[in-house]
């Protein structure tokens, strides 16, 4: 049984086939030359965290014992849900910002890496502003100079942790009762 379960494991590792990204300055004609794409040294945690809340790896709920649900790597069980998804569910004023209603932003109420925009809402400084931060492991500055997990097909494309359905986390999903 445990050599199957290894078996498992090294099958779904999957190649190795690290994030390429073009050269800088590409259109010399040469033949261009991939470079692995790796973070700043000063690249923060991935905000998820290292540590698994529940006490098994799975892929989904039939990985887990009865009773259990296979929780994705970022979703925390018992999280309050969302109060709002819009301004309009908002009332007195105030907007939806990440999900909860509160008073519109000013000048100096968002926090850092943050710059009070459109409507009242606090939004992330692009990461291709130099005031913006430096994104966290296991994510790369997009075109639109946001922030976004990479892409990937196995777990060595990743900065650290494991390639869950497709993209990087600091570690796999987990199996944990539900709260109740």
């Amino acid at each position: 049984m445990r050599f199957a379960v290894l078996l498992a494991l090294a099958a779904c590792g999957g190649p190795i086939s690290p994030t390429r990204l073009p050269p800088a300055g590409g259109a010399g004609g040469g033949s261009p030359q991939a470079r692995v794409q790796r973070p700043p040294a000063n690249a923060p945690p991935d905000p998820i965290g290292t540590t698994r809340p529940g006490e098994r790896s799975c892929t989904e709920n039939r990985d887990c014992k009865t009773g259990e649900t296979c929780f994705a790597p970022d979703i925390v069980p018992g999280a309050a849900p969302p109060q709002c998804q819009a301004d309009a569910q908002c009332s007195n004023g105030e907007v939806c910002n990440t999900g909860s209603c509160a008073a519109p932003c000013t000048a100096t109420s968002c926090g850092p890496g943050q710059e009070c925009r459109e409507g009242g809402h606090c939004t992330p400084i692009a990461c291709t502003d130099s005031r913006g931060a430096v994104c966290a492991q296991n994510f790369r500055c997009n075109g639109t100079g946001a922030c976004e997990r990479v892409a990937c097909t196995s777990r060595s494309q990743c900065d650290a942790g494991a390639c869950y359905q497709g993209r990087c986390y600091a570690h796999d999903a987990y199996c944990m009762a539900p709260p109740h």
